[in-house]
């Protein structure tokens, strides 16, 4: 049996799916995922994977962390004349 934990570097910029946190039989095949916060994209898994979301192989404990970074452009902000223009006349 071999150990996953994975967590993100800073829960206030993004988030993991901790569930899979457990014990798997060696050559277990496990989806990961790590989504990012308002304002934040994911950047890496500790271990130089760029993929928010990828399958791991168990063949030993292991141990990743999700890294995120601030976006770019950071917030949306809706097109010059936009609709909510009209939306209080």
């Amino acid at each position: 049996m071999y150990t996953l934990n994975i967590s993100s570097e800073n829960a206030a910029q993004g988030s993991v799916n901790t569930a899979v946190n457990k014990d798997y039989e060696k050559g277990s095949s496990v989806e990961i995922k790590a989504t990012p916060a308002s304002g934040y994209e994911f950047d890496q898994w500790s271990d130089g994977n760029k993929n928010a979301t990828r399958t791991v192989i168990m063949t030993e404990d292991l141990t990743l962390v999700a890294k995120f970074k601030s976006a770019s452009g950071g917030t949306v902000t809706p097109p010059a004349g936009g609709d909510d223009d009209d939306m209080g006349d």
